[in-house]
């Protein structure tokens, strides 16, 4: 054995280089431990602004709405405050928070794609610096940068950060319930922290459906933790903050469901167990099958950051994720695992029970992407780590990051060629932009299933393009008209009274052809017109052809005219 000065010397200097290397790689290894800070923290602060311009850049795109979108915008463009406590049209579930402050957004800017959609771009923009945030108080800087990279140029919080749904206050809420969770978890020795997170926890709840999992999760995952390390210091103090928190959150649970989720559940809870979002509950019927749906549903879309897709296109993001978390358990971050899995495991608890959908798309699960986005992160640094030399890790680690960049630059290219879903909703927005003003000029407009108390209710599927027809009414017909109440005392030859019907047919529907029998008796039609949008327009398979009727009325020389019945509807 060799005992000199100089062999103990090169022993001493062989293992710190060989620690170093392996627990935190950096940019650029053999630079200066401050130089390399320096370089992962203005990747960082790039990627932070490269996420908050995509979806600034898509929310300044001006896009239309689409199907699901106007499906939710209906209800905020047509209720008060109290009334979108109630069920929602188009069998929607929308937390009470989330529609308040979008019908406030309206009632304070106006009805406009913009309103609509500004409480969402706002959460999905701040949501990216308090991720960034809450990476680097989760994991090391390497994986804090990669964690990040990854959420600023996913698809679907990008995507989703710029819709009427509430997808992007989901993200938002997990990361601020998340945040003073995982501070308090790396300084327990500051118990006023969870005061924080006491607070947070029901603001989250009531503006997103998903947080009650977060929050839930995270009274799971960390009571046996605080309890012991109350124990151990005999900190009453923070035993009483805990409890005042799980009663908080069991509260507002309590309250939300009470205020508005049960009733909205109910209305649509067979719709949506058994309807388009069937296959993203758990077989439990079958258990046979459950082995092969939860490989699927884990390789799946939900699970795709920054990008996947179904059928195992998201197998190396779930990939990486498992090997993050791995690493961080046999690392002693056990405490940061369970709180990371806690809204996982609670979103598939309510899956089993047939609350709530796991998997099947991103934007239902968009309150596990901070979760998700950290274990990639540390898995992606611990395969650098393995599978790169020291020298050539730095090289490696920036060529990941322009690869992501790259990502994110694909995002803005698309939202600038194509700022729209479909080429119909963009031609069903273009006409209706045109088309309620040029109706309403210069004449009483009303609507006939509006103005005769009636709804779509029961001819959806034959319609088709219903909910655009009604959001885009609401957004683009001037001087906030009520199209079920026209002003038939100010009709005359120079104002005249023009019905609209869309998508029906007086030779097909005999109560619209009686209706219409009713009107003659009143006014004389002076004019009929025809419009047809979306013809020969097929995006998704299924063309949707949409009609509007305009029949203009004008009084009859000398008769009595008489109020005609008038309700509420489409």
């Amino acid at each position: 054995m060799e005992t000199s000065a100089e062999g103990i010397r090169r022993t001493r200097r062989f293992r710190p280089r060989r620690l170093i290397g392996a627990v935190e790689p950096g940019p650029a290894d053999r630079a200066e431990p401050g130089t390399r800070d320096r370089l992962i923290q203005r990747w960082l602060l790039a990627f932070v602004g490269l996420g908050v311009l995509l979806r600034i850049i898509r929310y300044l795109s001006d896009r239309p709405l689409w199907g699901d979108e106007a499906m939710v915008a209906v209800n905020v463009l047509g209720r008060g405050f109290g009334g979108l406590m109630e069920p929602l049209t188009f069998f929607q579930v929308a937390p009470i928070g989330f529609l308040w402050v979008g019908r406030l957004m309206v009632v304070v800017l106006g009805p406009s794609e913009w309103s609509l959609r500004l409480a969402s771009a706002a959460c999905g923009v701040v949501a990216v610096p308090v991720f960034a945030l809450l990476a680097r108080r989760s994991v090391g800087p390497v994986a804090a940068l990669l964690a990040v990279a990854v959420l600023a140029v996913s698809y679907a919080p990008i995507r989703h950060a710029v819709e009427v749904k509430p997808y992007a206050f989901d993200l938002l809420a997990a990361l601020v319930v998340m945040l003073p969770a995982i501070r308090w978890l790396k300084h327990p020795g500051r118990p006023r922290t969870l005061w924080w997170l006491v607070a947070a926890a029901p603001v989250a709840m009531a503006c997103s459906h998903p947080a009650t999992f977060v929050a839930g999760g995270i009274g799971v995952a960390l009571t046996p933790i605080v309890w012991r390390r109350a124990g151990e210091d005999a900190d009453r103090e923070l035993r009483a903050i805990w409890a005042t928190y799980l009663g908080v959150v069991g509260l507002a649970f309590l309250g939300v469901y009470a205020i508005s989720t049960g009733d909205q559940s109910d209305a649509v809870s067979s719709t949506y167990r058994e309807g388009y979002w069937a296959a993203a509950f758990p077989p439990i019927d079958e258990p046979w099958r459950l082995p092969q749906w939860l490989l699927m549903t884990h390789v799946g879309e939900a699970f795709g950051y920054p990008i996947g897709g179904e059928k195992g296109g998201s197998v190396v993001s779930t990939a990486l994720a498992v090997v993050g978390l791995i690493a961080l358990w046999r690392g002693g971050e056990r405490g940061l695992v369970m709180v990371l899995l806690a809204p996982i495991g609670m979103t598939l608890l309510a899956a089993m029970l047939g609350r709530y959908p796991y998997g099947g798309s991103a934007r239902t699960m968009q309150h596990i992407a901070p979760s998700l986005c950290i274990a990639i992160g540390e898995g992606a640094r611990r395969l650098l780590d393995r599978t790169a030399s020291t020298r050539e890790r730095g090289r490696r680690l920036s060529i990941v990051l322009v690869g992501l960049a790259v990502i994110g630059a694909g995002m803005f290219s698309t939202d600038l060629v194509m700022p729209y879903r479909t080429r119909e909703d963009q031609r069903s927005r273009d006409f209706a932009r045109w088309f309620w003003p040029e109706v309403a000029r210069g004449a009483e407009v009303g609507c006939s299933r509006a103005m005769r108390g009636t709804t779509f209710d029961g001819t959806y599927w034959r319609l088709g393009r219903l909910e655009l027809y009604l959001s885009n009414r609401a957004i683009a017909l001037p001087g906030g008209r009520d199209p079920a109440r026209p002003g038939l005392d100010r009709v005359s030859e120079d104002r005249p009274l023009r019905i609209v019907i869309y998508n029906d047919d007086p030779r097909f529907d005999l109560g619209l052809a009686a209706w219409l029998d009713a009107m003659s008796l009143c006014f004389r039609l002076r004019d009929v017109r025809s419009y047809t949008v979306n013809g020969g327009i097929v995006d998704d398979g299924m063309g949707r052809e949409e009609r509007y009727l305009v029949f203009e009325y004008v009084p009859i020389a000398g008769q009595q005219r008489s109020p005609l019945a008038r309700g509420s509807g489409g």
